[in-house]
């Protein structure tokens, strides 16, 4: 804050101090802040055009006055509603969009997850889902963020062969396998080498 400014005026056996008044000039910000709020209290140049209409029409006595005034409150009301709906409306859809929670650590795919060593963590990737895979990922980067743990996910995640793969046994992927060409049998065999490697799908593909 700057200094006050004082003039010193010395009488013949008096001294008196002058100090200039205090005077607040406003900054940019604040000039800006009370046009954005004037701006946001002033309707919308429809709403002064209806405004004015209704206004005609009750100097021209096309309508009462009564009648003019409970149609402007009418629709002040009608565009509060709708403006509050609005809100409403998007603040539901940014709830909605949002997880609906995250995975404790008795709620992982790997039993004793906090206890465990990096290296016991790791073998047990490869046996996980996709779904399976990012829960352990969000627990590991919210809590210990251990790099060897996050990296072997990274190399495990990706698309699975079709929706629900993971999820399937053997029984359920060797049917679908027989009906496909073999570019995209060797393409679910080289994903399942590096997830789950189940034998018989691996081998299947190459039969």
């Amino acid at each position: 804050m700057a200094a006050k400014q004082a003039t010193t005026a010395r009488l013949p056996g008096v001294t008196a101090e002058l100090h200039q008044p205090d005077h607040y000039i406003p900054t940019r910000d604040d000039l800006a802040g009370a046009a954005n709020a004037v701006r946001g209290s002033l309707p919308s140049w429809e709403m002064t055009a209806f405004y004015g209409g209704l206004g005609a029409l009750a100097a021209f006595a096309v309508i009462e006055w009564p009648v003019a005034v409970a149609i402007g409150v009418g629709a002040v009301i009608a565009q509060r509603s709708g403006r509050t709906a609005e809100k409403s409306r998007s603040g539901t859809a940014r709830v909605e969009a949002e997880p609906s929670g995250r995975a404790k650590a008795d709620e992982l795919p790997i039993s004793g997850y906090d206890s465990r060593t990096v290296g016991e963590i790791t073998e047990q990737l490869p046996g996980l889902s996709q779904r399976e895979l990012r829960l352990v990922e969000d627990y590991e980067t919210r809590n210990r963020a251990r790099t060897g743990i996050l990296r072997r996910i990274d190399e495990l995640r990706g698309e699975e062969p079709w929706a629900g793969y993971d999820e399937m046994g053997v029984g359920e992927i060797l049917p679908r396998m027989r009906t496909m060409p073999a570019d995209e049998q060797a393409a679910v065999a080289d994903y399942e080498q590096h997830h789950k490697q189940r034998r018989t799908i691996i081998q299947a593909a190459h039969s």
